[in-house]
């Protein structure tokens, strides 16, 4: 059967689309804006059908690169970096990096991913953050590694789960640990975690993406993007519910301070306020707070 030129181009558009959307998107990721290119090598046999040819030209208005055999072209590259390597060639013309595929980081409070190491994040690198302890007395801190790109930690794959013991017990907040992730060159990740009240702290390493294919790490991407809207507007509601427990315990332990009808008042309208936090939206939430806040202050004001 014989194909036109605009039958073929009719058939493949679908495809045509995907490859520039593809592109455009790799352009995203590395941070280049589309007029950053100077120019596109072409990579594969399919490369050579016009159509395709023209969709990039339009799209990214560059030169085409197909001085080189596209069948080939691969391989020319990969005995390019063979030679940097091997300390045959400088890397002066052409550097290749690697990056970290997913995004990596730990579970906090209310179930949330604080990431600490974000994707496509140029490796080696090492990232470094402070937490702190979540209730009065805490004795232990649990240290849940994850990968992914959502929002809470259920969602994404978890990588190593292990606790930092023997923190001095004092009042929530006053603690610090200091949790530091290692990511070398050769992709395996090293977590630690410490505080400055401890001798020793706790380091663990892990290989991220581990027994996950290239299809696997391609899902979680794409399940990131499909739930964003949702995750973040959890997240947020999230957020606020914690900022509000905080506040809670804060007029708490004013209120347990004094025992005026006015004061236990207050007490019961706290009660009632932690009990409906989950159910409440963030607008809600915030006006809760405020309202507490201005009776609290009145109260003091009247002392």
């Amino acid at each position: 059967y014989t194909l036109s030129c605009e039958q073929l181009n009719q058939l493949i558009h679908p495809i045509a689309d995907k490859l520039v959307r593809l592109c455009q998107s790799a352009c995203m990721d590395a941070k280049l804006a589309e007029a950053d290119l100077n120019c596109i090598v072409c990579v594969g046999g399919s490369s050579r059908i016009p159509y395709l040819q023209q969709c990039l030209q339009e799209t990214f208005g560059c030169e085409l690169k197909n001085s080189i055999n596209p069948d080939q072209v691969v391989a020319h590259g990969a005995a390019i970096q063979a030679s940097i390597l091997s300390g045959h060639r400088t890397s002066d013309d052409c550097l290749l990096l690697d990056v970290a595929p997913l995004s990596l980081g730990i579970e906090t409070y209310g179930g949330l991913v604080e990431k600490m190491i974000q994707r496509n994040t140029r490796i080696p690198v090492q990232k470094t953050a402070s937490f702190t302890t979540q209730q009065d007395g805490q004795s232990a801190f649990s240290l849940r590694v994850v990968q992914g790109e959502r929002e809470f930690a259920s969602d994404n794959q978890e990588l190593a789960h292990f606790y930092l013991k023997g923190l001095p017990r004092a009042l929530r907040g006053e603690v610090k640990i200091d949790i530091t992730f290692t990511l070398d060159k050769d992709g395996l990740l090293e977590v630690s975690a410490s505080t400055q009240d401890l001798k020793q702290g706790i380091t663990q390493s892990i290989k991220p993406t581990f027994g996950m294919s290239a299809h696997d790490i391609k899902r979680c991407i794409e399940d990131a993007v499909i739930h964003a809207d949702t995750d973040v507007g959890m997240r947020l509601h999230q957020e606020k519910a914690q900022q509000a427990k905080e506040f809670i315990q804060q007029v708490r332990r004013i209120c347990e301070l004094r025992s005026t009808p006015a004061w236990r008042e207050l007490q019961q309208s706290l009660d009632d306020f932690a009990a409906l936090i989950q159910q409440s939206s963030s607008v809600e939430i915030t006006a809760n707070m405020q309202a507490i806040e201005q009776r609290a202050e009145q109260l003091l004001n009247q002392e």
